[in-house]
């Protein structure tokens, strides 16, 4: 991974340690499988090659708050790195499906 990208799933982590401490409702990511995993495993560098994101979604299909994940992606817009086990454009997909 290139160090931009580093740097930017660095940043989101931070992001969301700062929302937590902001009064946002971010309580499920203490619970969540990735806590303790590397981030760049959320945010690889070939976003559209499926294997890519099998490392990440195989943590996420066992994490016990997905769904808030899930969920917190899809209010906060989030486009970049697996949430809630799904891809950018899997939830893109998903919330074209909601919205028909």
């Amino acid at each position: 991974m290139t160090a931009n990208r580093t740097s930017r799933a660095r940043a989101r982590v931070d992001i969301l340690l700062a929302r937590s401490r902001t009064g946002d409702d971010m309580s499920w990511h203490a619970l969540a499988a990735c806590a303790n995993e590397w981030p760049d495993m959320w945010f690889p560098v070939v976003v559209n090659h499926r294997a890519q994101w099998e490392p990440a979604r195989a943590i996420c299909n066992k994490c016990p708050v997905r769904t808030e994940c899930l969920e917190y992606a899809l209010a906060a817009d989030e486009r970049e790195g697996m949430w809630g086990g799904l891809s950018p454009e899997e939830r893109k997909r998903l919330r074209k499906e909601r919205a028909a």
